[in-house]
């Protein structure tokens, strides 16, 4: 493990021990760990996809409690680390996303609730401290959108003990969304196929990316051709334009929002 290149997540403190803290809250930092890594990773490599990022929990220390992460891409993951620790120590948060705000939003809540700190390290021939989170460390972070949406995509998989879809929307970015066990059926036989479904989800406040989604409802939806569709809306609103004279001064109105029923 001392040749390895791995990110560290030590938690000290005298109420932290093995068997003293819930796996629930371990669980919680090391998702939050993976996820604001990752963020800074994805967003500064063009192209690479969510899915082919690891940071991967690898060991954990004897003694305290410290978490050891082996990522696929160390250098740049690496990076992300050091990014991610220099916003923290200037507390200035502008550089990184604000999944990422939302990692050391969790991990600082975890030592306010445990009354201990959190270290963060990076191994690469020695070990190096980078930032340490304690209960007085204050991070502020935009609570996600939340809203009900409409989404079209290609159904590419499903399944999982929770269901789980895999869409790939028609702006070809790949989507994993939860669902129920009837819809998850229903949506089974749409694989490869073209779906219209509903549900709620949410998006992160700077980029407006989706975070997550969830199925409630699929649409009968049946795909078609822009020529048919414009035509059936044609077909559809013709009547309420056809005493409009001059279409340019109405649009140039309706643009200028001058326009008047």
């Amino acid at each position: 493990m001392n040749n390895d290149k791995f990110i560290e997540i030590r938690l000290t403190g005298s109420e932290i021990r093995p068997g003293s803290v819930r796996s629930s809250d371990i669980a919680e930092i090391i998702k939050s760990v993976e996820e604001m890594i990752s963020a800074v990773v994805i967003r500064d490599t063009p192209g690479l996809k969510k899915e082919n990022v690891i940071i991967g929990l690898t060991n954990i220390q004897p003694g305290s409690i410290g978490l050891q992460f082996l990522p696929n891409l160390p250098d740049q993951a690496f990076s992300a680390a050091s990014l991610i620790t220099q916003s923290l120590n200037e507390r200035d948060f502008s550089s990184i996303p604000n999944v990422s705000l939302k990692g050391l939003y969790a991990l600082a809540s975890f030592t306010k609730k445990h009354h201990c700190h959190a270290e963060i390290l990076t191994q690469n021939g020695t070990k190096k401290l980078l930032a340490v989170i304690t209960p007085d460390t204050e991070i502020f972070y935009l609570s996600p959108i939340v809203g009900q949406t409409t989404m079209y995509g290609t159904v590419m998989r499903v399944g999982g003990i929770e269901p789980r879809i895999m869409l790939r929307t028609i702006n070809n970015q790949t989507v994993y969304c939860d669902t129920n066990f009837l819809l998850a059926k229903q949506l089974a036989e749409h694989l490869y196929a073209q779906v219209c479904v509903t549900g709620t989800a949410k998006w992160t406040p700077d980029t407006l990316e989706l975070e997550e989604f969830q199925i409630e409802e699929i649409i009968d939806y049946q795909e078609t051709s822009a020529v048919e569709a414009f035509q059936e809306l044609s077909q559809l609103l013709s009547s309420q334009f056809e005493n409009i004279a001059d279409v340019e001064s109405f649009v140039t109105a309706v643009r200028r929002g001058e326009w008047e029923e």
